[in-house]
């Protein structure tokens, strides 16, 4: 007799247990859906080296030319690494005798200074390429863009 009811209760207590396993494995999985997706979200934008969110690179370009000495600004990139900051570099075009009397390094300096205190977004690391009207154009027509 006691054998025939651990029968009876061991199948119905296995079948709660068994949906109380499931109803927490759903839990955790909608824990983790969200997080998995912004996590899958920002390492596609790092991995395709996406623009910052919020920044325009036509406006940087612009507000770079405002600077004294700059005849042009061309092959600007803005991308985000890994660790989350945004990086910016850049090809500007200056006269010869910059490069001769020392406005080369005020020119940079005050291009740097632009780009990490006049957008929303702040560029703290950029790179930029100093070159004259001449070296610009020894580069292949393929690779040559605004």
């Amino acid at each position: 007799r006691w054998l025939g009811d651990i029968r009876r209760y061991f199948p119905s207590r296995v079948v709660r247990v068994m949906q109380t396993d499931a109803i927490a494995g759903l839990f955790i999985a909608a824990l983790i859906v969200p997080r998995a997706a912004k996590l899958m979200r920002e390492t596609t934008g790092v991995l395709m080296e996406f623009s910052p969110q919020g920044l325009d690179l036509e406006e940087v370009r612009r507000h770079i030319l405002t600077v004294p000495g700059v005849h042009e600004v061309h092959d600007i990139h803005a991308s985000t690494i890994a660790t989350g900051l945004p990086v910016l570099t850049a090809h500007i075009v200056i006269a010869d005798k910059c490069f001769t009397n020392g406005e080369a390094l005020e020119i940079l300096r005050q291009a740097r200074t632009c780009v990490s205190e006049h957008f929303e977004v702040s560029i703290s690391h950029s790179t930029f390429q100093l070159e004259n009207a001449l070296f610009g154009q020894t580069e292949p027509e393929e690779t040559q863009h605004p």
